[in-house]
């Protein structure tokens, strides 16, 4: 039940968070339903739903939770990285992740 409280105040607050946005600034609704929710829902969905079936068929041993815990881990950051973001995103990230590689060495 505390799921579905927490999905739906989620979503009321995207309407209010799009409408401030709107009233404050020359955001357009299409905008951001096009560019912020509809690829969240897409990356969402392709994360969720291969990671589902994939623990429908592993059991309950400790070894295959583990690696499905990993193997997910994994899924989504390469699935956000690929389908989450835009080029400018993808291009931050890999600067970011390059800089903090140059400054350790």
């Amino acid at each position: 039940m505390n799921v579905v409280v927490g999905v739906v105040l989620t979503i009321i607050t995207l309407f209010f968070q799009a409408y401030i946005m709107h009233e404050l600034t020359e955001f357009t609704y299409k905008e951001y339903w096009t560019k912020t929710v509809l690829p969240s829902i897409y990356t969402t969905i392709v994360t969720f739903v291969p990671m589902l079936g994939l623990r429908i068929i592993i059991g309950d041993n400790v070894y295959m939770v583990l690696c499905f815990a990993v193997g997910s881990v994994i899924w989504a950051i390469a699935v956000v990285f690929l389908l989450g973001m835009n080029n400018r995103e993808r291009d931050g990230v890999i600067s970011f992740v390059r800089n903090k590689i140059v400054k350790n060495k």
